[in-house]
């Protein structure tokens, strides 16, 4: 229920919320359990003059999203076989200024086929290099995994690209640079600053890579 004091009131949020409006007088709107505490963590880099931004961009994909760790309980007599000691599903390490934002199996009777979103870190002036387009090999990029075809689809994966750049308004406005479709001969793939881009990768695998068995 709105009490009309708007933003001015101060937070008094509580573990389980508040009495109904609808009790006596004397019970109404009442505080139940103890106060809500939101946390927060904060980090402070330094660096030289200049490159605040840089810096900050490096860090802030691993702070929004950090490693899970998971862990599992079993007798200590029990050997568990790792087959290897560490598994990583790409071939070599992306650019510096790419980050793998999706990487999602979809349903296929036919390849292997995966959603991959691929997201430019950088925004322009940012830095004097990683703020560059920069070129990324679909061909090269997954562990035991032939690349057949790459389309690249809208944002939302639900859409071809050029079907959408056929059907969507023509915008011919001062500075307006339109994108043509993505992929260059190779299924080389260019990012522009900022850019986040989507492909349908189909595929086969060459082997699967078993992590760990019991």
């Amino acid at each position: 229920c709105d009490d009309s004091r708007g933003v001015g009131e101060p937070m008094n949020e509580t573990k389980y919320g508040i009495t109904s409006y609808d009790l006596p007088e004397s019970e109404r709107a009442k505080r139940l359990g103890e106060g809500v505490i939101i946390t927060g963590t904060h980090r402070i880099m330094f660096g030289d003059g200049g490159d605040g931004a840089s810096n900050a961009r490096s860090q802030m994909d691993g702070m929004f999203s950090p490693p899970h760790i998971f862990v599992g309980a079993s007798k200590s007599e029990t050997s568990i076989p790792f087959h290897v000691p560490s598994f990583s599903a790409v071939k070599a390490a992306l650019p510096q200024n790419i980050h793998l934002i999706t990487f999602t199996k979809l349903q296929s009777d036919t390849y292997d086929t995966y959603l991959i979103r691929l997201g430019h870190q950088f925004g322009h002036g940012e830095d004097s290099s990683l703020s560059l387009p920069v070129e990324v090999d679909m061909n090269n990029l997954f562990v035991g995994f032939d690349v057949l075809s790459v389309a690249e689809k809208t944002l939302s994966g639900n859409q071809d690209w050029d079907e959408w750049q056929d059907q969507r308004l023509q915008w011919g406005g001062t500075g307006y640079q339109e994108r043509k479709s993505g992929l260059t001969p190779g299924n080389i793939v260019t990012l522009a600053p900022l850019e986040i881009r989507t492909f349908e990768v189909h595929g086969v695998s060459r082997k699967k890579v078993p992590i760990m068995s019991s």
